[in-house]
């Protein structure tokens, strides 16, 4: 911002962020991502969090009619369309949205205000009033397996450690399934049978895998890469869609056990990349950013003061 000499002009730049949502195919072993499309369009910020069972549609976060911090809306919009659903849509900010096991619910975290609080609330797939599950005084995650039968999991750190614990979507919390002090980011697998995180080293290179009770089958090494950051499961619970998020740029990458990469997608700014897959492992669906910015001047009337 910068004024003349005499006060009666103003200049400023105005920065605007947009963030869509592409859909790209995924080859068999979800090494490369091909062809990815459009999907979500305006001056709005959208995050994709999960699809609905069937795979035809994408479930998103939207600041649309809101601040660029109240990610207030919930939206599903079928792919190869161009017309989004509202779901839900309150005051409050969503922080994370899944799909229940049985398919049928979205359960979603939300705040209100500054409070600290987090309410894990549900929807129905097709909409409808959004019903409380519980409170939490210290959230920090919360991923769903996608089996019949399988268990949600809640993250909730007090700072020293993590506790992971079940969530059953209609029936609310249950037991604690194990304690570690890294396991804020703490992901469950679509066929319910493990969990995996990364381990908070400085920087972030390593990925580890337990079972639902915390004991360890795996820390896995990640070659190639800077600091890690977020971390989703591939739909068949074989690797990792990751960010690799480096000095001057980011790294959407692939991650099998073994611990080889395969970048997906990059671009020349830090950023945090993620990638949420289709349920039959075919498509993923990302968010991209762009910004823009524009030099504004407002000046004095030239008759201001006259009489």
């Amino acid at each position: 911002m910068s004024a003349t000499a005499d006060g009666r002009s103003l200049s400023f730049v105005r920065f605007t962020l947009q963030r869509s949502i592409w859909i790209g195919t995924l080859n068999r072993k979800a090494a490369r991502l091909s062809g990815p499309q459009r999907l979500t369009y305006g001056d709005v910020v959208d995050s994709p969090w999960t699809w609905t069972r069937d795979g035809k549609a994408v479930v998103f976060t939207s600041n649309r009619g809101g601040s660029l911090q109240n990610m207030g809306g919930i939206y599903k919009q079928d792919i190869g369309t161009e017309t989004a659903q509202a779901l839900t849509a309150g005051p409050g900010s969503i922080l994370i949205v899944r799909l229940s096991p049985d398919g049928n619910w979205l359960i979603y975290a939300t705040t209100q205000g500054v409070s600290t609080k987090v309410q894990l609330m549900r929807i129905r797939i097709g909409g409808g009033e959004p019903q409380p599950i519980l409170v939490s005084e210290s959230f920090a995650g919360l991923s769903c397996s996608q089996i019949a039968g399988g268990t949600c999991a809640i993250s909730e750190s007090d700072g020293k450690t993590t506790t992971v614990s079940a969530v059953d979507p209609m029936k609310g919390p249950g037991a604690v399934l194990f304690r570690d002090k890294g396991a804020t980011s703490a992901n469950i697998s679509p066929d319910g049978k493990h969990v995996a995180y990364v381990i908070p080293d400085t920087p972030c290179r390593r990925v580890r895998i337990t079972d639902l009770h915390g004991r360890i089958e795996a820390d896995v090494t990640v070659a190639g890469v800077e600091n890690l950051n977020s971390l989703d499961w591939s739909a068949d619970s074989a690797g990792f869609f990751m960010s690799d998020m480096r000095s001057n740029e980011s790294r959407l990458i692939h991650v099998q056990r073994s611990g080889a990469s395969q970048i997906l997608w990059s671009v020349p700014w830090p950023t945090d990349l993620y990638g949420i897959p289709s349920p039959d492992g075919r498509y993923l669906a990302t968010p991209r950013a762009t910004y823009s910015s524009n030099v504004w001047m407002v000046q004095e009337p030239e008759d201001r003061g006259r009489r």
